[in-house]
């Protein structure tokens, strides 16, 4: 497995924090972010046990948290970057291009 020299829970919150930006991007307005974030976190939860049916892999509760933790922290930074350009031409686009067609 090919490896970014980083500890590996720091490349699980990191990953898992730029997803939660790029899926709160994409679906915030629609779905929620709360809703957003219980999917990614269970999401990385269903991974982590999956690993225990993998040839030398093992699950470990500290990478599941480390996930969660980016899924958290990326959701805040999502909220931050939205509250800040909610008027700007940008978030007012986003705004508009979540509402539902008539």
């Amino acid at each position: 497995m090919v490896r970014t020299g980083v500890d590996g829970r720091i490349e699980h919150f990191i990953a898992y924090m730029g997803t939660t930006l790029f899926i709160g991007a994409a679906y915030a307005l629609r779905l929620g972010l709360l809703r957003i974030m219980a999917m990614l976190i269970c999401y990385a939860g269903i991974l982590e046990l999956g690993q225990n049916f993998s040839p030398g892999r093992h699950s470990s509760v500290f990478d599941f948290a480390a996930s969660s933790f980016g899924v958290i922290a990326g959701a805040i930074a999502f909220q931050l970057v939205y509250a800040l350009s909610r008027d700007t031409p940008i978030g007012r686009e986003l705004r508009r291009a979540n509402l539902p067609s008539r």
